[in-house]
């Protein structure tokens, strides 16, 4: 049947209630590592010093994460430089995630003045150890988060920077 101008259409609409969703959890952590006056001897957050930031995700959800679909964008502040000495680590929470990370493909760099939609626009490519150009660190691993079953599976990335 198709129906014509001026027909009554009778529409039955069911709402069927969904699982739950995934809900990922980020926070962040930073550890100053060493500064040029004290060394790492009790090192101070002072120009010129380096500090670890440390990202955790957790998923807090009983849903698995979609593959391939997890993007953090981590806007950095205006006094720190990243470059080519971050040297990002990944480490699995316990739980574990069930991502992994290549920190080759999977780690990226972007200068732009407002934040990447998409791990695809991360475009740019650190021009020394610590560069002040970069303004967004990308990360995007790879596989399907777990869900939680009491514990939230998590995994951190850890990068190296520098206080301008």
């Amino acid at each position: 049947m198709t129906p014509k101008m001026g027909d009554v259409i009778a529409c039955t609409i069911t709402n069927t209630r969904r699982a739950l969703n995934a809900t990922l959890v980020a926070s962040k952590a930073s550890l100053t590592q060493s500064d040029p006056v004290n060394g790492s001897v009790n090192p101070k957050a002072i120009p010129g010093a380096v500090v670890s930031y440390s990202i955790t995700v957790q998923n807090t959800g009983p849903s698995t994460v979609d593959s391939n679909s997890v993007f953090i964008v981590d806007a950095l502040p205006a006094e720190i430089a990243v470059g080519t000495a971050a040297s990002p680590t990944f480490t699995q929470g316990t739980p574990a995630s069930g991502l992994t990370l290549t920190v080759g493909t999977d780690v990226r760099y972007s200068n732009s003045a407002t934040a990447p939609a998409s791990f695809a626009a991360c475009t740019y490519t650190p021009a020394a150890a610590y560069d002040p150009a970069v303004r967004f660190v990308c990360i995007n691993p790879k596989g399907t988060m777990a869900g939680s079953t009491g514990t939230p599976p998590s995994f951190t990335v850890s990068f190296r920077s520098q206080i301008k």
